[in-house]
């Protein structure tokens, strides 16, 4: 979702069922070391590459 669509980073965490946004943040990170917010800046950028 955050490749594929605008919504707020709290619209997402709510979409998944998560108790709150601050716990798929963290769960995020964790899985993919990196915040939610700098993974769609960085998959943003790959996109304008192409």
């Amino acid at each position: 979702m955050l490749k594929e669509t605008d919504k707020s980073i709290a619209e997402i965490a709510r979409a998944v069922d998560d108790d709150s946004q601050s716990k798929f943040t963290a769960a995020f990170k964790a899985h993919f070391n990196v915040l939610p917010k700098e993974y769609r800046k960085k998959q943003e950028g790959k996109a304008r590459l192409l």
